[in-house]
């Protein structure tokens, strides 16, 4: 074989509706450590492994009538989840050799939160999963050390081949519900960046996130007017840029991620 690929849910929307099993990173490491058990077992240990797809759940043609619990899809709950199970499987104990993403499922849609797996809304609005992998590509190619203090911040950092750091962190419980106290943390690196710049982008609730935007106003109908803000909200932007001299401190609620980027 010149490489053995698998898909990775962690659920299904019947395990969310029976209570089964709760959102979790643990259900897709479970999984896919199973998965490599049986390729070592079978002399296959050496072999390229690639997941070609993931995600929380099953169902991408399932949406909120039919499990309420999908509605995670469409906030900051998903981009969470995405950073923490880069952050487990990163420093996992077994072999991984890619790890592409599917968010198929917006072919029923006919209205625009609903719970759908996709990057966008029926009206092309950015949800926060999309935003997330767009900080992700902004990452470089060789993993370096972090460390962090509290037990719910997780985070991976990388260096690119110019020399800059580019550090992905969320700060989530086990099941990313809403139990955790509002903190700030601040980030520091061993080397010295005063000379540089840092850039910084953030996915929480009022941050880059169209779905909680819509909710805040009460869920109205949808109108062009509307459309536009929640479209401009979709759009990832960055939270603030400042000199490398200054302390870099994170507003940190449940369930945000954020990118720092240390750049010449």
């Amino acid at each position: 074989l010149d490489f053995i690929s698998l898909h990775n849910y962690g659920a299904s929307p019947r395990n969310f509706n029976d209570g089964s099993k709760s959102i979790t990173v643990e259900n897709n490491l479970a999984k896919h450590r199973a998965y490599v058990e049986t390729i070592q077992a079978h002399g296959f240990g050496n072999t390229p492994l690639f997941i070609d797809e993931w995600g929380v759940a099953s169902g991408g043609f399932y949406n909120r009538e039919e499990c309420p619990t999908l509605m995670y899809r469409e906030s900051e709950v998903f981009s969470a989840y995405y950073a923490k199970l880069i952050h487990h499987m990163v420093y996992s104990d077994f072999r991984m050799d890619g790890w592409m993403i599917c968010l198929s499922g917006q072919h029923e849609m006919v209205t625009d939160f609903s719970g759908f797996r996709n990057f966008f809304t029926l009206n092309f609005i950015t949800k926060p999963i999309y935003n997330a992998h767009l900080m992700t590509s902004k990452m470089g190619d060789l993993l370096v050390e972090s460390k962090a203090e509290n037990d719910h911040v997780f985070a991976v950092s990388t260096k690119d081949e110019k020399g800059g750091y580019s550090t992905l962190l969320t700060y989530c419980s086990k099941h990313f519900e809403e139990d955790l106290p509002e903190i700030t943390e601040e980030l520091t690196f061993a080397e010295d960046i005063s000379g540089k710049s840092v850039t910084i982008w953030c996915i929480d609730k009022t941050h880059n996130n169209p779905y909680r935007m819509w909710e805040r106003a009460g869920k109205p109908e949808m109108t062009a007017e509307l459309l536009k803000e929640l479209r401009a909200e979709g759009l990832l932007k960055t939270l603030k840029v400042h000199s490398g001299s200054e302390p870099i401190r994170l507003k940190l609620t449940p369930n945000a991620t954020y990118l720092v980027t240390v750049t010449e």
